[in-house]
């Protein structure tokens, strides 16, 4: 295994250089499809590629690096590595090839997909081990939603907490890690205590069906599907989601019936619950713990089935973290969340979870979004902290507010002036909220994160 993984290793070296070219007119291309293609300066130097050369020359070695985010072997994306190693010498585990090998599937791409979630298990540890790679390398302004269900964020939070890496550098945006041994160290070496903001528990959601994607047996509605007879029944597409622990099932619903829920992975139950809806023409979320995935290509899904009564479902939602929604129910209560946590062009701030952009890397497009998020009915205003970093008075970007699965724009502002820039919205109904910045691309700017609040109803207290 280790020679051929060193052959191929070799192979990759010899073809950096010619597909650099290639690769970066593809991600042109392919990112014309995600956001607006524009000029990018690439920078002369990668702090963080610096950092790991060095650290594998201090030991004698040579640096071998996996990089976050893993794509099948084909991807444009890879092209900003492959410029990196070319300014600092590393053998990729996971460069650019126009033809992609059934061994790199099957050896690299599969085994260690999960490395996009933030998940590195001990028998993946032991993988790349066994493969020679002791580096791990997260671009984090290089991660599209096709990469994960969840924003960087989420992956770095959980690489921040893995006993199987140690952080070594965070420059231009590019996390760097050393690998530990097969064996993990029993406690945290010093210096590795996680920034506070990674301890936070906002992550939005992994996957959002309405209920009428969801429909096995019952009646369409406007808002959703209603269950009337006894085993009526609603079920989830199968997803993968990682391995993680926390992951749950919430459905969105109303009635004054009983329901049935149970958590599936891989098609055989694992969590079984029933809930009774006494709310009415209230909307309620009732939920269930996913379960536990053993391998990361697992399934996740769920049936919710009627025992009673009757009840309407309008959402299901696979998430992790808490629900922003439960904190809002009641005026007055403010939810904070640092701008990295949303997905997002720039870089980040490892030590306040900050986010910068600037004219000369980052596009004029919307290059900052997330949460969709479930909110009830109800007026709220949200604040967006900034600081602009460029002298002057400058029209920074657009805060927009957007709604549904459909996110159609409710409400926006200019970011200009002073911060913070406030900006009020109106749900008639409970609904999905996505916020998303649009720079202009005309001065730096620093986004450092949101506070949201519900407001109390016209003519209340």
């Amino acid at each position: 295994m280790m020679q051929r993984m060193m052959t191929f290793l070799r192979l990759r070296r010899k073809t950096q250089l010619w597909v650099v070219g290639v690769a970066a007119v593809a991600v042109i291309v392919e990112s014309s499809l995600q956001v607006r293609a524009t000029i990018t300066l690439l920078p002369a130097s990668e702090p963080a590629y610096e950092r790991v050369v060095a650290h594998a020359r201090e030991r004698g070695e040579t640096a071998r690096t996996v990089v976050v985010p893993l794509w099948p072997g084909d991807s444009a994306w890879t092209s900003l590595e492959q410029y990196a190693v070319t300014r600092h010498p590393t053998l990729l585990l996971n460069g650019y090839q126009p033809v992609v090998s059934r061994d790199y599937i099957d050896t690299v791409f599969m085994p260690l997909k999960s490395l996009n979630k933030g998940e590195l298990t001990a028998a993946q540890n032991a993988h790349l081990h066994e493969m020679g790679v002791d580096y791990v390398v997260v671009r984090e302004n290089a991660f599209p939603e096709k990469v994960s269900p969840f924003s960087v964020w989420h992956t770095l939070q959980a690489f921040a907490r893995s006993p199987h890496l140690v952080p070594l550098v965070v420059s231009h945006g590019v996390w760097a890690y050393r690998r530990r041994g097969a064996v993990p160290a029993a406690a945290p070496e010093a210096g590795e205590q996680a920034p506070a903001w990674l301890d936070a528990d906002w992550y939005g959601f992994s996957r959002v069906w309405s209920a009428r994607h969801c429909l096995v047996q019952g009646n369409a509605t406007e808002e959703g599907v209603a269950l009337a007879a006894v085993g009526d029944a609603l079920a989830t597409p199968s997803t993968s989601a990682g391995t993680f622990t926390s992951m749950r099932w919430v459905w969105l619903a109303r009635g004054t019936g009983t329901v049935d829920l149970v958590s599936r992975v891989n098609g055989l139950p694992v969590g079984r619950t029933s809930v009774t809806l006494d709310g009415g023409s209230e909307w309620s979320w009732v939920e269930i713990n996913a379960g536990a995935a053993a391998r990361a290509e697992d399934r996740f899904d769920c049936r919710l089935e009627l025992q009673s009564g009757r009840a309407e479902v309008k959402w299901a939602l696979l998430a992790d973290g808490q629900l922003m929604g439960d904190h809002c129910r009641e005026a007055g209560h403010v939810v904070s969340i640092p701008a990295l946590c949303f997905f997002h062009a720039g870089q980040g701030d490892p030590v306040d979870g900050s986010v910068l952009f600037q004219p000369a890397v980052d596009p004029d497009d919307a290059i900052w979004y997330g949460l969709r998020h479930p909110l009830m009915a109800g007026h709220y205003e949200l604040l967006l902290d900034w600081e602009g970093l460029t002298p002057g008075d400058h029209d920074y970007g657009t805060l927009q507010c957007h709604v549904g699965l459909r996110e159609d724009e409710v409400a926006h502002v200019d970011v200009a002036g002073h911060s913070p820039t406030r900006l009020e919205f109106t749900l008639d109904e409970v609904d999905l909220v996505s916020l998303r910045f649009v720079y202009t691309r005309r001065a730096t700017i620093r986004l450092r994160g949101i506070r949201l609040r519900k407001l109390p109803a016209p003519g209340g207290a």
